[in-house]
Order: C-alpha cells, then structure tokens, then sequence
C-alpha cells in the first residue's frame, strides 16, 4: 500500500513539473499568473499589513470568534473582513485571497467545459446582463419560462420566499409523516422528495435551463484569465478579465454586504465599464524553462 502512495505521488509529482505555467504580462514585466494575486493583496492591505504582522487575540463575538489587535482595539477581524465593536462591516482586506475556492469544479455541468467557481460568478453576470437586454426574445417567452429563468438568476426575489416556503412545507410534512421512524429517515425521505420535486416544477422550467445552458458556451471564453483585481471602496473591487488571447473582455464590480452583525451575506457581481484598457500580452511555457521574465533579449542567438 505505501508503495502504491509513492508511486502515486511521483506521478503527480512529475505531471505537476510538466504542467504548462501561463505567464501574463502587466505594466512592462512578465509575472507567473498566480502572482499576480501576491500583487493585487498586498496593494489591498496597504496601511494595513498589522493583520499579518501582529499575533492577535482571540475573542468570543455573535456567531463565533474574532481577532482582536493591541494596535487596532477598535476593530474585530473574522475571516477576510473588519468589523468594529458592533459588529459593522468596515472593510473588507483583499479579494485575490478568496480565489483559493476558485479551483473547485462545478459538478452540475455535464458539458465538455467546466467551470471554476470565479469563472461561475462572472459568467453569470453575463447571462444576468443577457437577460436584460432579452438576447434570444427570452423576455417574451413566457411568464413561466421568466419566473423560472429570473429565480435561477437571482432575480426574483417573490420566486426565492415561494421556493423557501414551500421547501418548509414539504420538510415539515415529511417530517411529520407517520412512514418514518427515526430522525435521518424523516430527513432522507424529505430531500430525496425536495430532489424529485424539483426536476419538473415552476422554478426550474427547461427552457430557462436551456437559455442559461446556451449562453454559457457563449461566454465560455470570455472570463479565462483574471488579470487584475482592484479596491474601489473599502468593501467592493473591480475585476478584470481576459480571453485566452490576452484580450480585455470585462470589469466587474464585486460588492460585499452586511447582514446582520458580524456577518457578509455574500457579494454581488454587476458589469462596469472596462475603460480604456484593451489587454496584455501572454505566453503558455513549459514549466521549468519560462525565461519571459529575465531582462536579456529572448532573440535566438545567430
């Protein structure tokens, strides 16, 4: 058996020495892709590199534990957020950091792309955008097909208190139903019903599936490279993207929300003008022999 492990990390070991490294150019110099990250949160945590310099102590808030500084008593950090006293949204420290669960693959595609949770976000503004400006006639494709489609978007928020009303309904009956005896019966029974449910109800209408499936392949080129990651507010970024090419495909605008005291609900990704920036020169090399980032000529010697 260890045997079998060591020959199993070797080999990964050894695809991971073979793996083609992107290396993006910005503001005249070559950076491996994920540096640019490194970049991006330290620009972020400018004035406020005592987060990581500092041993905080912890302290008991509502919902869990924060991190108290001797050099910022007034704020409370928990997670990648600050927080005062009360519990208010201060700011948030650096976006690049979340990225770490971009590398999750979403399992519900059953295409030959597949998406990470980043790419997921502003694809999905796109098919928002989409919508909007009723690319296909969606809007006039019917009322059930709408309320399916602007549920799944986020959009309708009547259609999210019917669903989560209707979810408790049918756990509630489940769960009082005489045929289950224990605790994780009554629980297997009510979401293998919700499960059942949801495969040919209101909120999950197929040609809103097909809409959403459809312009996903559209966009599927379109958010490949995340190339800068900026602070606009203290709780908000712009994000730009490029193509496979190194084209400037968008900007978006994340925004990070309070709810309720020391608590983010989550963010929320609109488009902005990309401005002037049209994109940037990239290089795919093997890994172990980049030298795009050295300051000699990279002409081939006569």
């Amino acid at each position: 058996m260890k045997k079998i492990i060591l020959l199993t990390l070797v080999a990964l070991a050894a695809q991971m020495a073979n793996a083609d490294v992107l290396y993006v150019e910005r503001n005249g110099k070559w950076y491996e892709y994920y540096d640019l990250d490194s970049l991006d949160c330290a620009e972020q945590l400018k004035g406020w590199e005592w987060v990581n310099d500092e041993t905080p102590e912890t302290v008991y808030i509502k919902g869990g534990t924060g991190k108290k500084y001797a050099s910022h008593p007034q704020y409370i950090v928990k997670g990648l957020c600050v927080y005062n006293k009360v519990g208010t949204l201060i700011r948030v420290l650096d976006y690049p950091s979340a990225r770490k669960d971009w590398d999750k693959i979403d399992k519900d595609d059953d295409s030959d792309n597949k998406y990470t949770n980043g790419q997921l976000l502003f694809t999905w503004a796109l098919i928002r955008q989409d919508y909007t400006n009723n690319v296909q006639g969606i809007k006039n494709a019917g009322k059930d097909v709408v309320y399916s489609l602007t549920y799944k978007l986020g959009m309708n928020p009547q259609a999210e208190r019917e669903k989560k009303a209707l979810k408790k309904r049918l756990t509630d009956s489940i769960i009082n139903s005489s045929f289950a005896k224990t605790k994780r019966q009554k629980d297997q029974a009510g979401w293998a019903f919700l499960g059942a449910l949801s495969q040919g109800d209101k909120f999950n209408h197929p040609r809103a599936n097909q809409f959403i499936a459809d312009r996903r392949e559209v966009h599927a080129g379109d958010v490949d490279i995340v190339y800068s990651v900026e602070r606009l507010t203290p709780t908000s970024f712009k994000i730009i993207t490029l193509d496979e090419d190194g084209n400037a495909t968008h900007a978006f605008k994340l925004a990070f929300a309070q709810n309720g005291q020391f608590n983010v609900k989550g963010t929320t990704m609109t488009i902005i003008p990309i401005g002037s920036f049209k994109g940037t020169n990239i290089e795919w090399e093997r890994n172990g022999s980049d030298d795009s980032d050295d300051d000699e000529d990279d002409s081939d010697d006569e």
